[in-house]
């Protein structure tokens, strides 16, 4: 619960400065893949440039706004997206129906990997700050995967990436100590934005 309280009044502030109409304006200039300068933490950057410059017309980056819900739990993704700067907040649904936190994802991080495989998402999605993804239709995805099979180890990797991050949350909010707890949560929102 002070993971909660911490992050919600850091991203109150962090978001009044985020949330410009530049962020979540439509791109005057479309990056292609391999031109982009996110590259070394996005999944489709570990593609070759051959298939990169293939997908070209395929990938579309577009802006997002704060509370803007990029995942719904039980439902499979149509679109793979992949953070480029922002914050968004993993929660899952129990038993009771109440959203609980999980984890807090950024750049880099791959939303409806689920999608590729025919299931629904275990997860919601939601963005904590204004920010920016890149999207795929699911449909080109999974076509890529029978082309390149490099593809399928970018997924899996980013699956790892992601259940780390799931784990770093997990021990943080088992910290007896609030301090330390609040320490935690800062230096790993820090690694989120580099």
């Amino acid at each position: 619960m002070g993971v909660q309280k911490v992050g919600r009044g850091m991203l109150e502030s962090a978001s009044t400065l985020s949330e410009s109409s530049r962020v979540c304006a439509p791109s005057r200039f479309p990056q292609a893949c391999h031109q982009c300068v996110g590259q070394a933490e996005c999944l489709l950057g570990g593609l070759s440039p051959e298939t990169q410059r293939r997908l070209e017309g395929a990938v579309r980056e577009r802006g997002f706004k704060r509370h803007e819900t990029l995942s719904s739990q039980g439902r499979q993704a149509e679109v793979l997206r992949v953070i480029k700067v922002g914050l968004v907040v993993l929660s899952q649904r129990g038993q009771d129906a109440l959203p609980r936190p999980i984890a807090v994802l950024g750049r880099g991080a791959t939303l409806g990997k689920h999608g590729l495989l025919g299931e629904a998402d275990p997860f919601e999605a939601v963005a904590m700050s204004a920010g920016r993804v890149c999207e795929i239709a699911a449909a080109t995805a999974t076509a890529l995967r029978a082309q390149d099979p490099r593809f399928d180890e970018l997924l899996l990797r980013s699956h790892l990436q992601g259940l780390g991050q799931m784990v770093e949350w997990a021990h943080i909010a088992r910290m007896p100590a609030v301090f330390d707890r609040v320490i935690s949560t800062l230096l790993l929102f820090g690694q989120l934005q580099q």
